[in-house]
Protein backbone atom coordinates (compact mmCIF):
# COMPACT_ATOMS: atom_id res chain seq x y z
CA UNK A 1 0.00 0.00 0.00
CA UNK A 2 1.01 3.59 -0.56
CA UNK A 3 1.21 6.00 2.34
CA UNK A 4 -2.15 7.47 1.30
CA UNK A 5 -3.76 4.03 1.09
CA UNK A 6 -2.49 3.06 4.53
CA UNK A 7 -3.89 6.30 5.92
CA UNK A 8 -7.27 5.70 4.30
CA UNK A 9 -7.37 2.15 5.59
CA UNK A 10 -6.58 3.33 9.12
CA UNK A 11 -9.30 5.98 8.81
CA UNK A 12 -11.84 3.30 7.90
CA UNK A 13 -10.83 1.16 10.88
CA UNK A 14 -11.10 4.11 13.26
CA UNK A 15 -14.44 5.08 11.73
CA UNK A 16 -15.69 1.55 12.23
CA UNK A 17 -14.66 1.62 15.89
CA UNK A 18 -16.40 4.95 16.49
CA UNK A 19 -19.55 3.75 14.75
CA UNK A 20 -19.69 0.49 16.70
CA UNK A 21 -19.23 2.31 20.00
CA UNK A 22 -21.76 5.06 19.33
CA UNK A 23 -24.48 3.12 17.49
CA UNK A 24 -23.94 -0.45 18.62
CA UNK A 25 -23.22 -3.36 16.32
CA UNK A 26 -26.86 -3.82 15.27
CA UNK A 27 -26.94 -0.33 13.76
CA UNK A 28 -23.46 -0.46 12.25
CA UNK A 29 -23.24 -0.77 8.49
CA UNK A 30 -20.69 0.03 5.84
CA UNK A 31 -22.89 2.92 4.76
CA UNK A 32 -22.97 4.34 8.30
CA UNK A 33 -19.20 3.98 8.61
CA UNK A 34 -18.76 5.68 5.24
CA UNK A 35 -20.99 8.57 6.27
CA UNK A 36 -18.85 9.11 9.35
CA UNK A 37 -15.56 9.32 7.45
CA UNK A 38 -16.80 10.77 4.17
CA UNK A 39 -16.38 7.64 2.06
CA UNK A 40 -18.69 5.53 -0.06
CA UNK A 41 -19.52 1.91 0.66
CA UNK A 42 -17.59 1.02 -2.49
CA UNK A 43 -14.50 2.81 -1.21
CA UNK A 44 -14.60 0.77 2.00
CA UNK A 45 -15.02 -2.45 0.01
CA UNK A 46 -11.87 -1.54 -1.91
CA UNK A 47 -9.92 -2.17 1.31
CA UNK A 48 -12.08 -4.81 3.01
CA UNK A 49 -13.91 -7.41 0.97
CA UNK A 50 -16.99 -7.40 3.24
CA UNK A 51 -18.26 -6.44 6.68
CA UNK A 52 -16.83 -9.59 8.29
CA UNK A 53 -13.38 -8.80 6.93
CA UNK A 54 -13.62 -5.28 8.35
CA UNK A 55 -14.51 -6.65 11.79
CA UNK A 56 -11.59 -9.07 11.62
CA UNK A 57 -9.19 -6.24 10.87
CA UNK A 58 -10.62 -4.06 13.64
CA UNK A 59 -10.03 -6.87 16.14
CA UNK A 60 -6.55 -7.56 14.78
CA UNK A 61 -5.52 -3.89 14.73
CA UNK A 62 -6.54 -3.23 18.34
CA UNK A 63 -5.03 -6.46 19.60
CA UNK A 64 -1.79 -5.89 17.70
CA UNK A 65 -1.32 -2.58 19.49
CA UNK A 66 -2.18 -4.28 22.78
CA UNK A 67 0.35 -7.05 22.05
CA UNK A 68 3.07 -4.47 21.40
CA UNK A 69 2.39 -2.84 24.79
CA UNK A 70 2.38 -6.19 26.59
CA UNK A 71 5.56 -7.36 24.84
CA UNK A 72 7.43 -4.21 25.83
CA UNK A 73 6.32 -4.54 29.46
CA UNK A 74 7.26 -8.22 29.67
CA UNK A 75 10.61 -7.58 28.02
CA UNK A 76 11.57 -5.08 30.71
CA UNK A 77 11.27 -7.70 33.47
CA UNK A 78 13.93 -10.17 34.61
CA UNK A 79 11.90 -12.60 36.73
CA UNK A 80 8.98 -14.93 36.12
CA UNK A 81 6.85 -13.12 38.69
CA UNK A 82 7.72 -9.79 37.14
CA UNK A 83 6.78 -10.92 33.64
CA UNK A 84 3.39 -12.26 34.75
CA UNK A 85 2.70 -9.08 36.70
CA UNK A 86 3.78 -7.06 33.68
CA UNK A 87 1.33 -8.93 31.44
CA UNK A 88 -1.58 -8.15 33.75
CA UNK A 89 -0.64 -4.54 34.47
CA UNK A 90 0.11 -3.70 30.82
CA UNK A 91 -3.15 -5.27 29.65
CA UNK A 92 -5.17 -3.35 32.24
CA UNK A 93 -3.33 -0.09 31.47
CA UNK A 94 -4.19 -0.55 27.79
CA UNK A 95 -7.85 -0.92 28.74
CA UNK A 96 -7.65 2.31 30.73
CA UNK A 97 -5.80 4.21 27.99
CA UNK A 98 -7.91 3.03 25.04
CA UNK A 99 -11.54 3.08 26.20
CA UNK A 100 -13.16 3.41 22.77
CA UNK A 101 -11.14 0.58 21.26
CA UNK A 102 -11.98 -1.67 24.19
CA UNK A 103 -15.64 -0.66 24.14
CA UNK A 104 -15.78 -1.65 20.45
CA UNK A 105 -14.27 -5.07 21.18
CA UNK A 106 -16.68 -5.61 24.08
CA UNK A 107 -19.64 -4.72 21.83
CA UNK A 108 -18.38 -7.04 19.09
CA UNK A 109 -17.85 -9.83 21.61
CA UNK A 110 -21.46 -9.49 22.74
CA UNK A 111 -23.42 -8.64 19.60
CA UNK A 112 -21.41 -9.58 16.51
CA UNK A 113 -22.21 -12.65 14.47
CA UNK A 114 -20.19 -13.69 11.44
CA UNK A 115 -22.18 -14.28 8.27
CA UNK A 116 -21.85 -18.00 9.01
CA UNK A 117 -23.46 -17.50 12.42
CA UNK A 118 -20.37 -17.78 14.63
CA UNK A 119 -19.72 -15.44 17.54
CA UNK A 120 -16.41 -13.60 17.74
CA UNK A 121 -15.24 -15.88 20.57
CA UNK A 122 -15.99 -18.95 18.45
CA UNK A 123 -13.95 -17.56 15.56
CA UNK A 124 -11.00 -16.86 17.85
CA UNK A 125 -11.21 -20.26 19.54
CA UNK A 126 -11.33 -22.06 16.18
CA UNK A 127 -8.03 -20.54 15.03
CA UNK A 128 -5.36 -23.21 14.74
CA UNK A 129 -2.57 -20.95 16.02
CA UNK A 130 -1.92 -17.44 17.25
CA UNK A 131 -0.97 -14.89 14.57
CA UNK A 132 2.70 -14.00 14.97
CA UNK A 133 1.94 -10.40 15.89
CA UNK A 134 -0.36 -11.50 18.73
CA UNK A 135 1.95 -14.05 20.37
CA UNK A 136 2.70 -11.75 23.36
CA UNK A 137 -0.97 -12.12 24.33
CA UNK A 138 -0.68 -15.91 24.66
CA UNK A 139 -0.93 -16.00 28.45
CA UNK A 140 -1.13 -19.80 28.64
CA UNK A 141 2.11 -19.99 26.69
CA UNK A 142 3.78 -17.49 29.02
CA UNK A 143 2.67 -19.44 32.10
CA UNK A 144 3.86 -22.73 30.60
CA UNK A 145 7.29 -21.29 29.86
CA UNK A 146 7.68 -19.74 33.30
CA UNK A 147 6.50 -22.86 35.10
CA UNK A 148 9.47 -24.83 33.86
CA UNK A 149 12.28 -22.62 35.13
CA UNK A 150 11.17 -20.75 38.24
CA UNK A 151 9.67 -21.10 41.69
CA UNK A 152 6.19 -20.79 40.28
CA UNK A 153 3.50 -22.93 41.82
CA UNK A 154 2.65 -25.91 39.62
CA UNK A 155 -0.62 -24.97 37.91
CA UNK A 156 -2.38 -25.89 34.71
CA UNK A 157 -1.37 -23.04 32.36
CA UNK A 158 -4.57 -23.21 30.33
CA UNK A 159 -6.82 -23.12 33.40
CA UNK A 160 -4.86 -20.32 35.07
CA UNK A 161 -4.81 -18.31 31.84
CA UNK A 162 -8.59 -18.69 31.59
CA UNK A 163 -9.01 -17.41 35.15
CA UNK A 164 -6.75 -14.40 34.67
CA UNK A 165 -8.16 -13.50 31.27
CA UNK A 166 -11.67 -13.78 32.69
CA UNK A 167 -10.75 -11.25 35.37
CA UNK A 168 -9.20 -8.93 32.78
CA UNK A 169 -12.25 -9.23 30.53
CA UNK A 170 -14.46 -8.29 33.47
CA UNK A 171 -12.48 -5.07 33.91
CA UNK A 172 -12.83 -4.33 30.19
CA UNK A 173 -16.59 -4.89 30.27
CA UNK A 174 -17.01 -2.70 33.36
CA UNK A 175 -14.90 0.09 31.84
CA UNK A 176 -16.88 -0.10 28.59
CA UNK A 177 -20.17 0.62 30.35
CA UNK A 178 -18.86 2.85 33.15
CA UNK A 179 -16.17 5.33 32.11
CA UNK A 180 -15.85 6.50 35.73
CA UNK A 181 -14.47 3.08 36.63
CA UNK A 182 -10.67 3.19 36.83
CA UNK A 183 -9.32 -0.28 36.04
CA UNK A 184 -5.77 0.47 37.21
CA UNK A 185 -6.34 -0.19 40.96
CA UNK A 186 -8.20 -3.33 39.91
CA UNK A 187 -5.15 -4.35 37.88
CA UNK A 188 -2.81 -3.86 40.82
CA UNK A 189 -5.03 -5.99 43.06
CA UNK A 190 -5.32 -8.67 40.41
CA UNK A 191 -1.55 -8.75 39.89
CA UNK A 192 -1.03 -9.07 43.66
CA UNK A 193 -3.51 -11.93 43.92
CA UNK A 194 -2.02 -13.82 40.99
CA UNK A 195 1.54 -13.39 42.26
CA UNK A 196 0.56 -14.56 45.76
CA UNK A 197 -1.02 -17.67 44.29
CA UNK A 198 1.66 -18.51 41.75
CA UNK A 199 4.66 -17.62 43.90
CA UNK A 200 3.62 -18.48 47.48
CA UNK A 201 5.92 -17.22 50.18
CA UNK A 202 7.52 -14.49 48.11
CA UNK A 203 5.02 -11.78 49.01
CA UNK A 204 3.28 -9.71 46.39
CA UNK A 205 4.80 -6.31 45.65
CA UNK A 206 2.78 -3.29 46.59
CA UNK A 207 2.86 -0.87 43.67
CA UNK A 208 1.34 2.54 43.17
Amino acid sequence: MTFTERGRRAQILHGAIDTIVELGWAQTSLIRIGERIGASKGAILHYFRDKDALVGHVVLEVNTRLADVVAEAIGAETTAAGRIRAYIRAYIDFIADNPRDIAALVELGTAYRHSDGRRLSEIIESAERWPQELLPLDLAGLLARERGGSQMHDVNPDVMAMIIRGAIDSAAERHARDRDFDPRPYGRELADMVESHLFPGTGARQET
